[in-house]
C-alpha cells in the first residue's frame, strides 16, 4: 500500500515568479511611470504604476503609487499604498524619517 500523497497547496502556484515577459512588461510600465512623474504627468504616472503593480506586485511600486497619489491630492489612496508599502518592504528608519510629512498626513508612525 502506497503512503498517502500530500495535497498541493492551492496558494503555492501564486508564489512562483511570473514569466520573464511579464516582468519585462512591468519594468517597462514602471519606467514609463517614473518618466511621467518626473514630467509632472501624475495621472499617466499613476496609470503606469498601477498597471505595473497588477503584473508584478512589488513594494517599490506601492511607494511610487503613494507619492503620485499625494501629488494628485488623493490622500486616502496614498495612505493605503504607504501602509501596504511599509508592511511589504519594511523600510529602514532613515527612509521613514525622510518621509515623515507623508506619514504624518496618513497618521502612520514609524
Amino acid at each position: 500500500m502506497a503512503p498517502p500523497t500530500p495535497e498541493r497547496d492551492p496558494e503555492a502556484s501564486n508564489t512562483s515568479e511570473p514569466p520573464e515577459a511579464t516582468i519585462r512588461a512591468a519594468r517597462s510600465l514602471f519606467q514609463i511611470g517614473v518618466a511621467a512623474f518626473q514630467m509632472g504627468r501624475y495621472e499617466d504616472a499613476r496609470d503606469a504604476f498601477e498597471a505595473a503593480h497588477q503584473l508584478v506586485p512589488k513594494p517599490q511600486v506601492l511607494y511610487n503609487l503613494a507619492m503620485v497619489e499625494m501629488k494628485l491630492g488623493h490622500v486616502k489612496e496614498a495612505c493605503q499604498h504607504l501602509e501596504a508599502w511599509m508592511r511589504d518592504a519594511t523600510p529602514s528608519p532613515s527612509r521613514l524619517q525622510s518621509m515623515s510629512s507623508e506619514l504624518q498626513k496618513c497618521g502612520i508612525g514609524p
